[in-house]
């Protein structure tokens, strides 16, 4: 089902692609894992609601085919809530299957500082999960 997720118990998989993106010693995703990409301001996630790990991490494979990037080291959860808070919007659209994204940033022009900070409160808002050993194309 497509559309705007307005569950706010609903959980969301940012899927980690960069080292970067995490703090293994303080076991936190870092504010750069949702930072949004400046062409599209859109931050691809996953809705994970309802799912098992093993078919979270499938999921997970499948985002990890498409990407750019060799391994998928882990991911981020997040409530819609904790978007909402952030006055941004999730909007599912199933391409590829469970995708969503993330929308209603400021333009990094109009407020780089404010997507930062908003960034920041995703992260803190959401609890890292690590793969013990990460997976690889």
């Amino acid at each position: 089902m497509t559309g705007e997720l307005n569950n706010p118990d609903d959980l969301l998989a940012r899927f980690l692609f960069f080292q970067k993106y995490f703090k293994q010693t303080q076991n936190r995703a870092t504010p750069e894992a949702f930072m949004p990409p400046p062409k599209d301001l859109q931050l691809s996630v996953s809705l994970i609601t309802d799912l098992l790990a093993d078919a979270i991490w499938d999921l997970g494979k499948g985002v990890l085919a498409q990407h750019p990037q060799p391994q998928l080291y882990g991911r981020a959860d997040i409530n819609v809530a904790a978007v909402h808070g952030q006055k941004l919007k999730a909007f599912r659209d199933d391409d590829p299957p469970r995708h969503v994204n993330v929308v209603g940033w400021p333009s990094y022009s109009e407020g780089k500082d404010l997507i930062k900070s908003m960034a920041q409160e995703l992260a803190r808002a959401s609890s890292l999960t690590l793969l013990s050993t990460p997976l690889s194309k």
